[in-house]
């Protein structure tokens, strides 16, 4: 069995585990979707390192999933739109220190008329 079908068989199961008493095999199979995305036939191609990143990058979103399938209907919308409001707000702070950054770095001449 190849890496890729060995990641999609350990969600599988985490999934089943965590959720079977909550999850129809429909919901869960819909989850396992969600959280391994629409690239997974790329997988194979990718370095160790590469590798290593996807894994942290897969369990990072598992967390956030676990997070917001706990709490009731009602809250994971709103909780989901304050979090998603938070992320295009640091989005733009990061595009204006980069942006600050670059002015800093740019060269500085001063003329010398005295």
């Amino acid at each position: 069995m190849d890496r890729v079908a060995t990641l999609q068989q350990h969600w599988h199961k985490q999934c089943e585990q965590d959720y079977a008493h909550q999850k129809s095999p429909q919901e869960i199979a819909v989850l396992i979707q969600w959280l391994l995305g629409d690239h997974v036939d790329q997988w194979g191609e990718k370095s160790a390192q590469e590798w290593v990143l996807l894994q942290k990058g897969l369990e990072y979103r598992y967390r956030v999933l676990q997070k917001y399938l706990s709490q009731k209907p009602s809250q994971r919308y709103g909780q989901l739109l304050k979090h998603l409001g938070k992320v295009i707000t640091l989005r733009q702070q990061i595009k204006t220190w980069i942006s600050l950054s670059r002015d800093r770095t740019a060269p500085f001449t001063m003329s010398s008329k005295k």
